[in-house]
């Protein structure tokens, strides 16, 4: 998430500072996340800028106590930004909470402090205490495994585990 993002580099993160160069770049994202995006046969277009902030979206995620109903609504999420190009406002994220059965009070809960609040400023202080400071990250006995280029190294070790035992 960007608030972990943001936690985990206090002299600044790429999302509060202009963008100079490199992996930060609008260009060079947009041409990685098609390339990623093909890679994994999943639909992307490039997102439109949402009227709501990182941490609304990321609460609403967190909105539902049952996992997969959460599971649904950020699949849904990432549909309608993603793979749709639609510009997420509330109207547009209520619909599409109410659609995988999260219901307004689920999403305003969360979004004043409910439950849900706790669970995501818990998850962040968790990732953050062992070591997590980009998304995607993986943890499995000890080590870290970040980016999603990482994948093939994590499949490695997870054989490799799995053959020692």
């Amino acid at each position: 998430s960007i608030e972990l993002i943001r936690r985990a580099r206090p002299e600044g993160s790429p999302f509060d500072q202009p963008v100079l160069a490199g992996q930060y770049t609008t260009d060079f994202r947009h041409r990685d996340a098609i390339r990623w995006a093909a890679h994994y046969k999943v639909a992307y277009v490039e997102p439109q800028i949402s009227d709501l902030s990182a941490d609304t979206l990321a609460l609403t995620c967190w909105s539902h106590p049952d996992l997969h109903r959460r599971r649904a609504l950020m699949k849904a999420m990432y549909t309608a930004i993603f793979a749709k190009g639609i510009k997420m406002n509330i109207e547009v994220l209520l619909k599409t909470a109410a659609e995988c059965e999260v219901t307004r009070q689920n999403v305003s809960d969360a979004l004043n402090g409910g439950p849900a609040s706790s669970l995501h400023e818990n998850t962040i202080k968790t990732a953050l205490t062992e070591g997590v400071f980009g998304v995607p990250t993986f943890i499995c006995d000890d080590e870290t495994f970040w980016g999603n280029d990482r994948l093939p190294l994590l499949t490695e070790h997870l054989q490799a585990v799995g053959n020692a035992r």
